[in-house]
């Protein structure tokens, strides 16, 4: 959002939580960002914290594809992300998952709403919603091919 509101030179009189990337399109750079949250919202809910070296990922609901609800990935020596190695390493998902857990407070003090994934029934945008589950989504909205 803040990229193309920049880039339309529309001021919106209010701060994001995002970067405007329009420095790169005209040849500059940005500053470096160490740790961000992430999230995912297409078939299942989940979020996470990402740093250089760790990819935390927290579902927010049960995984279709039979993942556990907890996955951290040591990104420097696994970046494919093939090892979850969150039962091996607690006490840095518990580290990941407060610096989560804070950001996502000070978010929601600063905006003065709760974080919308945790209440966003319409994730999808299809308006056939609210589902169970990821599993209830993928049925419904998954692409059925043609033969």
């Amino acid at each position: 959002m803040p990229t193309i509101l920049e880039l339309l030179e529309v001021d919106a009189g209010i701060a994001f939580d995002g970067l405007s990337l329009a420095a790169l399109f005209k040849g500059g750079s940005l500053p470096a960002r160490e740790e961000f949250y992430i999230t995912e919202c297409t078939w299942m809910r989940k979020h996470g914290w990402r740093t250089p070296k760790w990819k935390l990922v927290v579902a927010l609901e049960p995984d279709f594809h039979g993942k556990p609800p907890v996955e951290l990935y040591d990104l420097e020596n696994d970046p494919l992300e093939l090892e979850n190695v969150a039962e091996i390493h607690p006490e840095t998902v518990d580290l990941l998952k407060r610096r989560m857990e804070e950001h996502i407070a000070a978010r929601e003090a600063a905006t003065g709403r709760k974080n919308p994934m945790y209440t966003n029934t319409n994730w999808h945008g299809l308006g056939t919603g609210p589902f169970a589950s990821s599993r209830e989504a993928y049925e419904a909205l998954r692409i059925r091919y043609l033969r």
